[in-house]
């Protein structure tokens, strides 16, 4: 039975994600972090997007973005066609590299949009691999908390969802994170599966109950 079409919004902002085939721990591997976020930022400044979020877990990627005038599907189709095909030619082998074809869930509104932020964000944490989020290195917050080169966020775009002062947006955003983050972990204490792999998307329970407005 051939793939139902998705239909995807132009300037539609979403949170995609997708995870490697056999939970293969490719982004644990040399230097593939780098090439694909290298994909990434190549992407953005072609296909017109704007990106609030991410996060690459040893086995699996999370982004939060807003589209341009080119398809989600081929920005992602890109992405993850290139990375496949580069990592087999490296490795000398085959085959799929991704589990499936990637997910995407439409998100409405600011502050539901700041909430899926802070937990893409809190991936690291609810995972155990470390106490702060931008103490990992492979996630946004370290580029909304301070200014880094080759930032993938749209980092000024991004805090506006927070609000419009520096210091009390980013002082809001760390509050969005801290609230997702105790909601993450006590979910985590009665389901404790999920830190061996986080669900697609924010548990309704952990949104519903995070502030309704970042600051």
């Amino acid at each position: 039975m051939p793939r139902r079409s998705r239909v995807l919004i132009e300037g539609g902002i979403y949170h995609i994600y997708n995870r490697f085939a056999r939970v293969a721990e490719i982004f644990s591997e040399g230097d593939n972090v780098e090439r694909f976020l290298d994909l990434w930022r190549r992407a953005k400044e072609r296909d017109g997007l704007t990106v609030f979020a991410w996060c690459l877990m040893s086995n699996h990627y999370h982004l939060a973005v807003r589209t341009g005038p080119v398809s989600l599907a081929r920005t992602v189709g890109y992405v993850q066609a290139r990375f496949g095909q580069d990592y087999n030619r490296r490795m000398k082998s085959s085959g799929p590299r991704w589990q499936s074809r990637y997910k995407a869930r439409l998100i409405t509104g600011m502050a539901y949009l700041g909430q899926v932020i802070a937990y893409i964000h809190v991936n690291p944490v609810t995972a155990k691999l470390v106490e702060d989020p931008a103490a990992y290195p492979y996630s946004g917050p370290r580029e909304l908390m301070r200014r880094t080169r080759d930032a993938l966020i749209d980092v000024d775009e991004t805090l506006l969802i927070y609000g419009d002062r520096l210091r009390s947006a980013r002082r809001n955003y760390r509050r969005a994170l801290a609230r997702i983050s105790h909601r993450l972990s006590a979910a985590t204490a009665e389901t404790p599966a999920i830190v061996a792999f986080l669900p697609a998307a924010p548990p309704a329970a952990c949104l519903q109950h995070a502030s309704a407005a970042p600051g």
